[in-house]
């Protein structure tokens, strides 16, 4: 049975267009005006998929998603914008859409939304995890450690214990948490993402409020990357709910009270945070009951060809072969060393995919093309002006990464490079991420 897709977006004529789109591809449509629409026929229908406008009057994409995460969890949401360049928009759409495009895209760019789509949920309306589907298939890597990340996830996966989930940026820290839930008794309820370090005084209320995350987490998991980000006050309520299952509502209400269970991550060494006393030594002990860590890249020996067939796989739909890499690109590519690890690594497979030829094989050529050279460290030049250029170079990238922090999508675009380039440039200059 065709698949089927909810369309929302205000603009009557981009709703015909995406529909027609779709349906020459097979698909079934129907669409939606508005958030409140979309919410009326989600009720009455079935959809494996939505795709959402996050413009709109009155409830946006953003509000329409997270109502969707909580009650129709098996929903794969794919967000529409053409503001991808905010950074609080980028990672809301992050938290719980399975991809986002940004406008205007083309037809082939949302065919392969769609089958990142299913890579992320399955395909199917049920909610992840369901069915035969091992959750931590996705979890690539025969590595010990990451071994040891996933016997202990599906050991625990059945319990409600806090899970603290340690590494650094890119290691696949939140992938590791889905696939937990998934592999839970609460896979059927949301799975409620929390980017701590950008909600800043709205946290309070768009998390422990009556109608917050905290409560739209209820029969699942809410899930607090970043927990070092949080505030004194936010510990202290995540502290009493982790207590008492409750948070005390402000001005004698009543209490905001949830079963979520609670996972949190971080790329800080929480002790040093306590010693420091920026983190609650209370609090740590009860987020660390059960605690993942998640190896860089560095760290995972052999993993490295599986995972870049794993990230060619997911991206090939969209040019239509088979994509390989030859031993030479894969030799190549171990000699680098990606700060970024997964998230980096994944950028340049799929950048790479893009300029695979018609055999669909990736070689050292294709590589050099995107700045891969055969050295995994670029010579030092030894010329004044070549000494000049590289001084300008760092002080434009720390410039952009002031103007935007923690949005290196941004700050790569204003550079004219790629994010893989900027990674690259980063680590040379040795110039730490914002």
């Amino acid at each position: 049975m065709a698949s089927h897709v909810l369309v929302v977006d205000d603009q009557s004529n981009v709703r015909s267009t995406i529909a027609y789109l779709l349906e020459k591809e097979g698909f079934r449509v129907t669409k939606a005006a508005s958030g409140q629409e979309a919410l009326a026929l989600l009720e009455g229908r079935e959809f494996e998929f939505a795709l959402i406008d996050v413009k709109m009057a009155r409830m946006d994409g953003l509000e329409l998603l997270r109502r969707i995460r909580a009650r129709w969890p098996g929903v794969a949401v794919i967000l529409m914008t053409a503001y991808a360049s905010i950074p609080s928009a980028v990672d809301a759409m992050k938290m719980g859409a399975a991809h986002y495009l940004e406008k205007p895209f083309t037809k082939e760019k949302l065919l392969e939304a769609f089958e990142r789509a299913k890579l992320e949920f399955g395909g199917g309306a049920s909610s992840p995890g369901a069915g035969d589907k091992d959750p931590f298939e996705e979890v690539v890597g025969a590595s010990r450690p990451v071994r040891d990340a996933v016997e202990l996830a599906r050991k625990n996966a059945g319990n409600d214990k806090p899970i603290l989930l340690v590494g650094e940026l890119g290691t696949g820290r939140e992938s590791l948490a889905r696939a937990t839930h998934a592999a839970s008794p609460r896979a059927a309820g949301p799975f409620v993402p929390v980017r701590a370090s950008t909600l800043g005084e709205q946290l309070a209320t768009d998390v422990f409020g009556p109608s917050g995350r905290l409560a739209e987490a209820a029969g699942g998991t809410i899930y607090f990357d970043g927990v070092d980000a949080l505030s004194p006050d936010a510990q202290a309520k995540l502290l009493v709910f982790l207590q008492d299952g409750a948070v005390p509502a402000a001005e004698g209400g009543a209490p905001v009270r949830s079963d979520a269970r609670v996972m949190a991550a971080t790329d800080r060494d929480l002790d040093a945070a306590v010693a420091d006393g920026t983190f609650r030594k209370d609090l740590h002990l009860r987020l660390r009951a059960i605690q993942l860590r998640l190896p860089p890249l560095r760290e995972r020996g052999g993993d490295l060809p599986a995972l870049v067939q794993h990230f060619a796989r997911r991206h090939q739909p969209r040019v239509g072969v088979t994509v390989g890499f030859d031993r030479d690109a894969l030799g190549r590519l171990s000699g680098l060393p990606f700060p970024g690890n997964l998230r980096e690594l994944e950028d340049l497979v799929e950048q790479a995919v893009g300029l695979a030829g018609a055999d669909g094989e990736v070689t050292p050529a294709v590589l050099q093309r995107l700045g891969v050279e055969a050295s995994a460290e670029p010579e030092s030049g030894t010329s004044a002006m070549r000494t000049r250029v590289e001084v300008e170079e760092k002080r434009a990238i720390e410039e952009e990464l002031r103007k935007n922090p923690r949005n290196l999508k941004q700050v790569a675009k204003n550079l004219n490079i790629s994010r893989t380039t900027l990674w690259r440039k980063m680590k040379k200059y040795e110039i730490a991420p914002q």
